[in-house]
C-alpha cells in the first residue's frame, strides 16, 4: 500500500472486542485500587477532627468524595459525550486536538500518558508492597520481609510491568478476560468486608475486643498514645476546615475515572456503551467511596478515652499525622485491617481464612489497576503516532491480535522509571542503591502524577465547551446528545467541571507549594481559601546552607512535571517539521477525525 499522506494507515488495525460491562469494569478497576483503603485514616490524621466538633456525624472524607465526585461525574459525563461523538483509540488526545489545537492537544496528551505510564510502574511495585503489608496478619508464620526490600521490590514490580504488558500484547479480548478474574474475586470478597464493618458498627464492644487482639493494644492505648504524639496541637480548627483538607485525598482517589475513553476505538457499540460505562462506574465508585469511609469511620469510633478522641482518630493520626516523635504505636490505619479487627472481634474470623481473604482482596484491588493502565497508555501512544505526530513505529499493530505492539513495549520501559520510584532503590534504606539526585529526582520528581493528570482533564474539559461549536458536523452526528433547558449538556456541564478542575489544579499547586493563600482572605466555608498567589519558596530551595538542604527542599516534583511538559513541546514541533519536509500536512490530519 502507497504511503498515505494523511493518517499511518487507512484504518487502525484495531477491532472493537470490549462490552459494556467490561468497559465499565475497565473504569472501576482503573480508579479503584490502594488509596481508598486507607484515605479516610490519611485525611483524619492530616487534620484530626475532634468528635465534638463533627455536628453532621458524618466523616469529612465522606463529604469530600461527595464535592470531589460532582467535580469528577461531571468530568465524566462530558467524556462520555465527547467519546460518543468520536469513539477512537487516544480518548482525550483527539478530542482536544481536533477542538482546542493539535499543540495542545499533544501536548496534553503527552502529560497524560506519562503520567498514567509511570503510575504503571508505580502500581506495579505497591502491589509487592501490599503484599509485604497484608499478609502478615493471614499468614503470620511466612517471612515476607525477603520481598520487602528495595531492590527485590523493584525487581518484582519490573516483573509484574513486563508480565503484563505480554497480557496486553495479545489485545483487548485477552485482557478483558483476565480483567475480570481480577476484579470480581475481590469485587465478592469485598461484600464479606462490607458485612465485618457492619456488624462492627453495630457491636462496638466487638470491635474493642478485636482492636486488642489484633494489634496487642486497647483502644484507650491508642488514643493517650495520640494524645502524648501531639493530636490535640493538630486537632482541626472546625469542620468544614477538616472537609478541605480532606479534598486532596479525595481527589487522588479518582484519578483514572475516564480510562475507557482512551480506548474508546475497541468498544462494541460505542455509541451505547460508553455513556452507560462511564456514568455507571462514576455513580458506582462514589457510593463505594462514600459507604465504605462512613462505615470505617464509624465501626473504628471505639474507646471511652477522657479526652473525647478514639481509636479511629487515634489510629489515623499516628500513621499518617505528624507526631512530636516515633509513636510506640502504629500500623493498622488501612480498611482490610479494621475489617479483620471487626471479623476478629466478632469471632468471624474462621481459623485465619477470613483475614487471608481480606488481605487477598486488598493485594488484588491494586493489582488490578494494571490491565487499564497499561491498555491506556499504549492507546495515547497508538494515537499520537497514528496522527503522525510521533514516530510510524508507534502505531504498528500485530495482525493477529490487534494490539499496537511497539506501544505497549514502550509503556513498559517508561513504567520501569515508575517502579525504581515507587521501590526507593535508590534511596538510603537497607539493601537500596544510595543516589540521592537519582532518587529526589524519581521518588519526588516523575511521580507528581496528579499534576500531569490535571493538566490534561483541564484541557478535556474546555474541549468539550467547544465541541458543539467547533466540531458542529462531528456533534451533529451524535447518538447522544442530551440537552439541559435547551441548552446542549455537554457545554453546560463542561463549564461546571472545567471550573472544578480548575480548581482542583490549584489544590495541586498548593500541594507542590507553588500557590498560596492571599493574606487575610475570607475562607470560604467548604472550599477554603483559594490558592492564587505565586509562593517565592516553592520555586527556590528553602534550605540553601549545604547541598544536602537544596536537594531536600528544592521542588522537584513541579520541576520535574516542567521539564517533562517542555520535551512533549519539543517532540511536537520536531515531529511536525519532519513529517512537513516529506510532505504530511499537519493541518489536513487535524481537521478530521481519525478513521476507525
Amino acid at each position: 500500500m502507497s504511503e498515505s499522506k494523511t493518517y499511518v494507515r487507512d484504518a487502525t488495525g484495531l477491532v472493537r472486542e470490549i462490552g459494556v460491562i467490561t468497559a465499565t469494569i475497565f473504569i472501576l478497576s482503573n480508579v479503584i485500587g490502594g488509596g481508598w483503603q486507607k484515605r479516610v485514616f490519611q485525611t483524619t490524621g492530616w487534620a484530626p477532627l475532634h468528635p465534638e466538633d463533627n455536628p453532621f456525624y458524618i466523616d469529612p472524607l465522606v463529604v469530600a468524595f461527595l464535592l470531589t465526585g460532582i467535580a469528577a461525574i461531571a468530568t465524566v459525563f462530558v467524556f462520555a459525550v465527547m467519546a460518543t461523538a468520536m469513539p477512537r483509540a487516544g480518548g482525550g488526545y483527539v478530542y482536544i486536538s481536533r477542538t482546542i489545537s493539535p499543540g495542545v492537544g499533544f501536548v496534553s496528551a503527552w502529560a497524560e500518558f506519562l503520567g498514567i505510564a509511570i503510575s504503571y510502574g508505580l502500581i506495579a511495585v505497591a502491589v509487592v508492597d501490599f503484599t509485604v503489608l497484608f499478609m502478615p496478619v493471614a499468614l503470620p508464620d511466612i517471612d515476607w520481609s525477603a520481598i520487602g526490600t528495595p531492590l527485590a521490590m523493584c525487581v518484582i514490580g519490573i516483573i509484574f510491568i513486563f508480565a503484563f504488558a505480554a497480557i496486553a500484547y495479545f489485545g483487548t479480548s485477552m485482557t478483558g478476560k483476565f480483567l475480570h478474574i481480577m476484579f470480581w474475586i475481590p469485587a465478592i470478597i469485598t461484600v464479606g468486608i462490607y458485612l465485618s464493618l457492619l456488624l462492627g458498627a453495630l457491636n462496638s464492644g466487638a470491635v474493642e475486643d478485636g482492636v486488642l487482639a489484633v494489634t496487642g493494644n486497647t483502644p484507650n492505648e491508642w488514643i493517650t498514645e495520640a494524645v502524648a504524639q501531639g493530636i490535640e496541637d493538630a486537632r482541626a480548627p472546625d469542620y468544614f476546615s477538616a472537609v478541605n483538607t480532606a479534598i486532596l485525598g479525595a481527589y487522588w482517589s479518582w484519578i483514572g475515572y475516564a480510562a475507557i475513553s482512551f480506548a474508546a476505538g475497541e468498544v462494541k457499540e460505542a455509541n451505547r456503551s460508553l455513556p452507560i460505562s462511564h456514568l455507571a462506574a462514576g455513580f458506582i465508585i462514589l457510593g463505594v467511596y462514600m459507604s465504605i469511609s462512613t462505615l470505617l469511620s464509624i465501626c473504628a469510633s471505639v474507646g471511652d478515652h477522657a479526652s473525647g478522641w478514639t481509636f479511629f482518630q487515634a489510629n489515623g493520626f499516628l500513621n499518617y499525622g505528624e507526631t512530636t516523635g516515633d509513636p510506640a504505636i502504629s500500623g493498622f490505619g488501612w480498611m482490610p485491617f479494621i475489617a479483620v479487627i471487626a471479623a476478629d472481634g466478632l469471632d468471624m474470623a474462621f481459623g485465619g481464612i477470613v483475614p487471608l481473604l481480606f488481605a487477598t482482596a486488598a493485594v488484588l484491588w491494586l493489582a488490578n489497576d494494571l490491565p487499564p493502565f497499561i491498555t491506556t497508555s499504549s492507546r495515547i501512544l497508538f494515537a499520537m503516532s497514528f496522527d503522525r505526530a510521533l514516530p510510524e513505529a508507534f502505531a504498528k499493530v500485530d495482525e493477529r491480535w490487534h494490539s499496537p505492539t511497539v506501544a505497549i513495549l514502550f509503556c513498559a520501559i517508561v513504567a520501569i522509571f515508575g517502579a525504581f520510584a515507587e521501590s526507593g532503590v535508590f534511596g538510603t534504606k537497607e539493601g537500596a542503591i544510595n543516589i540521592p539526585v537519582l532518587d529526589q529526582i524519581l521518588g519526588n520528581g516523575i511521580t507528581a502524577t496528579d499534576l500531569l493528570d490535571g493538566i490534561f482533564f483541564t484541557m478535556a474539559c474546555l474541549a468539550a465547551i467547544l465541541l458543539p461549536r467547533k466540531l458542529k458536523e462531528v456533534y451533529e452526528r451524535t447518538a447522544w446528545r442530551p440537552k439541559i433547558g435547551g441548552m446542549e449538556a455537554v457545554v453546560v456541564i463542561g463549564v461546571i467541571a472545567l471550573i472544578a478542575n480548575i480548581y482542583l489544579d490549584l489544590v495541586i499547586l498548593g500541594e507542590f507549594n507553588i500557590l498560596i493563600p492571599v493574606e487575610g482572605m475570607e475562607a470560604l466555608p467548604l472550599i477554603g481559601a483559594m490558592p492564587i498567589i505565586p509562593n517565592v519558596d516553592g520555586f527556590i530551595p528553602t534550605d540553601t546552607s549545604s547541598i544536602e538542604g537544596i536537594m531536600d527542599t528544592f521542588n522537584w516534583g513541579f520541576y520535574t512535571v516542567l521539564v517533562l511538559v517542555i520535551i512533549g513541546i519539543v517532540i511536537y514541533f520536531y515531529m511536525k517539521s519532519y513529517y512537513t519536509k516529506k510532505g504530511v500536512d499537519f493541518s489536513t490530519i487535524y481537521a478530521s477525525i481519525p478513521p476507525e
